[in-house]
């Protein structure tokens, strides 16, 4: 069953064999999927992206692809990040083989940012290595952006 459906809980399992006419606890479920090879793992966080958001992202890597070095020399990565102060509470969990690859489709739980209390962090790397991390206050703005822009370059 958790070949099909890793997402699938021991209370799950035990809920499915109930209907069938077995009773059998949820720890005793864990432990015969381990003695399967088969282990409980907290599912990978990803971004949430559509296969338009895919397609997008590899048409852009293939119009750099053929760039030469000196190209890059003259690039800026720049990246924000929420880090939110109070965490998760919830956690999601699958079952895989050892060793096995934790697969998108199957082993990952989609996220999206949305409110709580948290802080926001800027930073940048380019050919040269890493530069600053900058705390963003509230909502950054194109203004905000330029300023951090002028302040660390």
């Amino acid at each position: 069953m958790v070949d099909k459906q890793p997402k699938s809980t021991s209370n799950h399992i035990q809920a499915v064999l109930q209907t069938q006419g077995a009773t059998v606890s949820a720890r005793t479920i864990r432990r015969h999927l381990n003695e399967m090879k088969r282990y409980g793992r907290r599912a990978r966080r990803t971004p949430l992206l559509t296969q338009k958001h895919k397609k997008a992202r590899l048409e852009f890597a293939k119009m750099y692809l053929r760039k030469p070095k000196s190209f890059w020399v003259n690039v800026l990565w720049t990246n924000e990040t929420k880090v939110e102060l109070f965490g998760k509470t919830h956690h999601s969990t699958f079952y895989r083989k050892w060793n096995e690859a934790c697969e998108e489709k199957n082993n990952a739980v989609p996220t999206v940012k949305h409110g709580g209390a948290s802080k926001m962090f800027w930073g940048y790397f380019s050919a040269s290595g890493t530069e600053c991390l900058d705390c963003v206050q509230g909502i950054m703005k194109s203004e905000d952006y330029q300023k951090i822009l002028g302040h660390n370059m």
